[in-house]
C-alpha cells in the first residue's frame, strides 16, 4: 500500500497567486477607473456647460423677481405672476439638470422617494397656469402657486 500524503495547504503566496489569475485585482482597477473617467466627464461637462448654467441662472432670478414684484397683484392679474414664476422655476430646473448631468438629473426625479413630487410639481404648474389663463380662478391660482413653490423644493432637495 503506498501512503497517500493529505495535500498541502495553499500559503499566502499560493493566495495572492490565485486572486491575480482570477482577476479581482484588474476588476477593482477597472472599477476605480472608471469612476475617475466618470468624475472626469463630469468636470469637463461642468466646465463646458458653465456659461449655460450662468445665464440660465441669471434668467430664472430675473422672471422670479418679476414674479415677487406681481404677488401684491397676484389676485388681480394672476397669469403674469403665473406665467413667470413657471418661467423662473423652469430655468432654475434646467440650470440644476446642468450642473447634475441632464440625464442624471431627469433619472433623480423619476426615484422612487422623488416621484410622488416630481408628479405634484409638474401638476401645480399645469394647475396655476390652467386656473389662471383659463379658469381665470384668482383664489384657485394663488393656492397652485404656492403648492407649486412647496413641490419643487421637495422634488429637487428630497434625497
Amino acid at each position: 500500500m503506498i501512503n497517500q500524503e493529505p495535500a498541502p495547504q495553499p500559503g499566502v503566496f499560493d493566495k495572492v497567486r490565485n486572486t491575480l489569475q482570477t482577476g479581482l485585482l484588474t476588476k477593482k482597477a477597472k472599477e476605480m477607473s472608471q469612476s475617475a473617467q466618470d468624475k472626469l466627464q463630469h468636470s469637463i461637462n461642468f466646465s463646458k456647460n458653465l456659461p449655460y448654467i450662468i445665464i440660465l441662472c441669471c434668467g430664472g432670478g430675473f422672471f422670479m423677481i418679476l414674479a415677487m414684484a406681481f404677488i401684491p397683484l397676484v389676485l388681480l392679474v394672476p397669469h403674469k405672476f403665473s406665467l413667470l414664476f413657471a418661467m423662473g422655476g423652469g430655468c432654475f430646473l434646467a440650470a440644476i439638470g446642468l450642473v447634475r448631468g441632464p440625464e442624471k438629473f431627469f433619472y433623480s426625479l423619476l426615484e422612487g422617494e422623488k416621484l410622488k413630487y416630481t408628479i405634484a410639481y409638474g401638476g401645480s404648474i399645469f394647475g396655476t397656469l390652467a386656473c389662471a389663463l383659463v379658469l381665470k380662478s384668482r383664489p384657485l391660482a394663488l393656492i397652485c402657486a404656492i403648492a407649486q413653490v412647496f413641490f419643487i423644493y421637495y422634488a429637487i432637495l428630497i434625497k
